[in-house]
């Protein structure tokens, strides 16, 4: 029995371990458990300036480069910055289409071979210093297309050009030239003894430092083109060659090795950490040498599953071991070892003999080893073992020996070898001899009928007997041997009859116990044969069942019974005292619509929902959750699910059927790092050029009261799903969730000294420390707080003190004016006290509705007359009305005085005011507001309100220049459509309306 897991303990420090992060055993190895790895796409929609990329590497702060023929792209996983050529601009980029990159680690500088000669990009800085060739001087770039670069490790930089080598010494600006048989260098590789090497249309070289020249590589290639150079191990070449394959060469023996490929156009080579090697060609795809020697080809494909393009221009292996591929017109292609390709069977329109199309409801593989899924209006489909080929069966009104019906729910197969199917067409069992189906009720046990024509599920028990779900009509249990029948169903006056009459699945433990799963609890069938005994959800008792609906069972190896609800994630059976645990979106499950649960030959337990897949280790509290950019192809799980005889899982989506390997495994991963990207005040970027601002310090003028953070982690596998935390020392207590969100805003801070942190959420719990990125703010005191105004203070004070010590002596003359005064002083006290009692809502402290109608045409009439800007709010509490019934009334109060608080804090300038404008609605009216300002505080709002309070709220809002037609219901009836808006999509958000 657990007693730290689910609703019985904390699984949070396990859940930010591994709720986002998709590693698993072999995750650094591409090819793993014989899946293919999944290729995605980045191209101008994300926006990257140009789609043939030549060149790409990653800087030691993890940022992604690409050269394109569009200019340099930064890329952090989340968007990309673009440097790009400017005319008479000489520290600029000198010409957008790029040949190569060299990234200079120790300097943090960028060379950049271009068609308009060599540039370095300082990345301090934003300049380039560039190079270009000058006719009539020996001393400039030999050719101003720079095709390949090389650095030593003194810095001394080697240049091929259209026009042979050159070489840059540090601290120079003169280039020295070295001639090359057909001039054009296309590779240069400085190997692991020093020695530079050089690849041409003319062969191979190499430059000898004693005679300081080129001198001819003594090896036969198939053709003079090199194309690239790599060197997998010290003393080992691999060279490209145009038309020629793949060279191996070891430089000691001479020996070579030629690997040839459907296409021989190589260009460009890299390896990942495992071994494999990638060969990209100039129009035949990308090609993968495995170490074991076979080779995998992979290409564009009409479903847009394979490359973007078959012209492979650059391929770069990260820190990280991720592939990364440029393509010469199809952008960038990205693989990464733990993104695999899970689907195995999906439907293609274009071809008949593929999956049939629709949702797959069920799966079954028989002992004969065909492979049977039923789909939704699809019918049935057969895969051959041996072959894959599929056989489609569909019902055929002429024909009474076809599928009863094209939606099949159940395939089962019972302890005789009879195979059932069961759709919405009732039970029929499938005979191979004959290729055909006989129906239950006519062809078979014609005296026996259905209690319901759509037939959900069945099992057999440990006495033989077929026990048979409907969709309506209950259960039917049949004794083959006896040909007995009982029908099971609801009964309102019975506690031991079936809880529901729509049963969605039946489980026969190893114990022979039989529990049946319906759409209003689970039931276990009594062993006395007395009926059923029910187990129901209670909302106010947290240990019986998550959900009353009961969508799917199962018992893992170790007996313990698991329960898949619609709507309560996943539940533990505690068979010593019937009660139960519970997983669910809270834990960490990917979704609460939980529609099937198997057990991996590790032990742990894999979880299909309406929104992905979790896996999760009973023994350990380990969680993992895997979406679309971990290799599924979609993320809403139906009902069909089943175990190979391997281990393997396969599971049943709307795109196909999907394959987790039986051992797959969570394993620890390297924590990325985080950068803070982006600093706006106003929306206005401070450094729009700037990659990180990770130790900077930034100063706020008093008037500069809005300022918006961007950070992103550099997971460029896990970039859809980063979430983080942040805080604000000096103003936030705690640190606090922005979700997937990447970025936060905050606004009318005080003056004083903060320290900004974030940190990826997910890797708090990892085995290496989550690195924090921050920086450093300063927020200036208005000039009215500044020690000099202090010491005015006390100036104009001591005036004021010797002023009332001479009104006193005055007063005393004047003793009967003074008790006129101090009578007129507790009348007009008295007058504002009951102005108060007038004015202000009791429960709430704020404005009552009364002042708001008084003083919103006062406030629109003053901003008309001085041309300023106006913005109203109405705020309304989402399901105030349940939280009441729910919590009572005294909750209810205290919520309202929460959000009133609240928005009090965030409309505290001179001119704004909050008042409750109806039982659970404000209304926030700020002077001096255009729309932006608007929405940036109702988004603050929502959040704040969202993270202090057990409420959420909806906010419309409208905003401007109040004109000679606007009018107090004006602007009211402009934010109450907005409110309508926010409810009506789905409430927790801001929407706006034109006056």
């Amino acid at each position: 029995m657990m007693t730290s897991c689910f609703t019985r303990g904390s699984l949070l420090a396990t859940l930010l371990l591994f709720f986002a992060f998709p590693l698993f055993a072999g995750s650094n190895v591409f090819f793993a458990d014989g899946i293919d790895p999944r290729f995605e796409r980045i191209d101008r929609t994300d926006g990257l300036s140009n789609l043939s990329v030549s060149s790409i590497l990653q800087d030691r702060d993890g940022f992604m480069w690409f050269g394109t023929q569009g200019g340099l792209n930064r890329y952090d996983g989340n968007s990309f910055h673009v440097y790009r050529h400017q005319p008479f601009q000489p520290d600029g980029l000198p010409h957008n289409l790029i040949q190569t990159m060299l990234y200079d680690a120790e300097r943090e500088a960028i060379w950049i071979g271009t068609y308009r000669g060599l540039s370095r990009f300082d990345k301090a800085s934003g300049h380039f210093q560039n190079y270009e060739h000058s006719d009539g001087s020996d001393a400039s770039l030999s050719n101003n297309l720079v095709i390949a670069l090389e650095q030593e490790k003194d810095g001394t930089l080697w240049v091929g050009t259209a026009a042979g080598l050159n070489r840059l010494r540090p601290g120079s600006d003169v280039f020295d030239h070295f001639s090359i048989p057909k001039d054009v260098v296309r590779a240069l590789h400085i190997d692991a003894s020093g020695t530079l090497w050089v690849g041409s249309y003319g062969g191979l070289q190499r430059f000898d430092p004693e005679t300081d020249s080129l001198v001819s590589a003594d090896v036969s290639l198939p053709t003079p083109y090199v194309m690239t150079i790599n060197e997998p191990n010290a003393g080992t070449l691999l060279l490209g060659c145009w038309d020629g394959g793949l060279v191996t060469y070891t430089v000691e023996t001479g020996d070579i090795t030629l690997s040839t490929f459907a296409d021989n156009r190589v260009y460009t080579v890299t390896q990942t950490g495992e071994g494999t090697t990638w060969v990209g060609t100039w129009g035949g795809g990308l090609f993968a040498v495995l170490p074991d020697g076979s080779v995998r080809h992979y290409g564009t494909t009409q479903t847009n599953d394979g490359l973007s393009h078959n012209v492979v221009y650059a391929l770069y292996t990260d820190h990280a071991g991720n592939l990364w591929i440029g393509t010469n017109g199809g952008g960038i292609n990205f693989a990464a070892p733990q993104i695999r390709d899970f689907r195995i069977l999906h439907h293609d329109p274009g071809n008949a003999d593929s999956l049939s199309g629709g949702k797959v409801n069920v799966m079954l593989r028989d002992t004969e080893g065909d492979l049977w899924i039923g789909v939704y209006s699809g019918g049935l489909n057969r895969v051959s073992p041996e072959t894959g080929e599929i056989t489609h069966y569909r019902h055929d009104s002429s024909d009474p020996t076809s599928l009863a019906d094209d939606t099949v729910n159940a395939i089962f197969e019972d302890s005789r070898g009879a195979l059932w199917i069961g759709s919405h067409g009732g039970l029929q069992q499938f005979v191979r001899s004959r290729n055909s189906f006989l129906t239950w009720g006519n062809d078979i046990i014609p005296d026996v009928p259905l209690p319901d024509n759509i037939v959900y599920t069945m099992a057999e028990d440990d006495r033989h007997r077929l026990w048979i779900g409907t969709y309506n009509g209950g259960v039917l249990r049949y004794d083959p041997q006896t040909g007995h029948a009982l029908h099971f169903q609801h009964e309102a006056e019975n506690q031991h009859s079936l809880s529901d009459n729509l049963i969605y699945d039946v489980l026969v433990t190893r114990s022979g116990d039989v529990w049946i799963a319906t759409n209003n609890g689970l039931n276990r069938y009594l062993s006395d044969e007395r009926g059923f005994q029910q187990y129901r959800h209670r909302p106010h008792e947290l240990d019986s069942l998550s959900g009353s609906t009961v969508r799917t069972l199962y018992e893992d190896s170790r007996g313990s019974l698991w329960v898949g609800t619609s709507s309560g994630g996943v539940n533990r059976f505690h068979a010593e005292d019937g009660t139960f645990s519970h997983f669910t979106e809270q834990e960490g499950l990917s979704d609460n619509v939980v529609v099937g649960i198997m057990e991996n030959s590790r032990g742990w337990l894999w979880i299909a929902t309406h929104g992905g897949l979790t896996a999760y280790d009973p023994a350990t509290e380990m969680i993992q959750t895997l979406r679309e950019d971990d290799g599924l192809y979609g993320t809403e799980f139906s009902m069909g699910h089943y175990q190979e005889a391997d281990g393997s899982m396969l599971f049943a989506t709307s795109q196909g059927v999907m394959k987790i390997p039986g051992d797959y495994l969570l394993q620890d991963r390297p924590v990325p790092p985080v950068h803070i990207t982006d600093i706006s005040l106003f929306d206005t970027a401070l450094s729009p050029d700037r990659a990180s601002f990770n130790g900077a310090t930034v100063s706020l003028e008093p008037n500069q009261r809005a300022i918006t953070i961007g950070f992103v982690a550099l997971d460029y596998a896990s970039r859809k799903h980063l979430s983080y935390l942040y805080r604000l020392d000096g103003f936030d207590e705690t640190w606090r969730s922005s979700g997937e969100r990447n970025h936060v805003t905050y606004t009318n801070l005080p003056p004083g000294g903060y320290t900004f942190h974030v940190k990826d959420q997910i890797a708090l719990g990892s085995k290496t420390a989550a690195p924090e990125a921050t920086f450093t703010l300063n927020v200036a005191a208005p000039w009215w707080s500044t020690g000099p105004a202090v010491v005015l203070y006390v100036l104009l004070a001591t005036a004021l003190l010797v002023m009332i010590m001479r009104m006193r002596e005055t007063a005393l003359v004047k003793s009967q004016n003074v008790e006129l005064e101090r009578a007129n002083t507790l009348l007009e006290s008295a007058n504002q006290e009951l102005k108060k009692l007038t004015v202000d809502d009791p429960l709430t402290c704020v404005y009552n509705r009364r002042y708001f109608d008084l003083h919103l045409r006062e406030e629109i009439e003053r901003a008309r007359r001085y041309g300023g800007t106006v913005a109203l709010l109405l705020v309304d509490i989402d399901h105030f009305k349940r939280f009441n019934d729910e919590y009572g009334h005294l909750a209810g109060d205290r919520c309202l005085s929460q959000v009133a608080e609240i928005l009090k804090e965030g409309s505290a300038r001179s001119g704004d005011f909050v008042a409750r404008y109806g039982g659970e609605e404000f209304a926030v009216f700020l002077m001096g507001t255009d729309r932006a300002g608007a929405e940036v505080i109702a988004l603050e709002l929502t959040q704040r309100i969202m993270q202090m309070t057990p409420v959420t709220v909806s906010i419309g809002l409208t905003a401007g220049l109040p004109g000679d037609g606007a009018t107090p219901r004006s602007y009211i009836e402009a934010a109450d459509r907005a409110l309508y808006r926010a409810k009506a999509d789905g409430r927790d958000r801001v929407r706006t309306a034109d006056l």
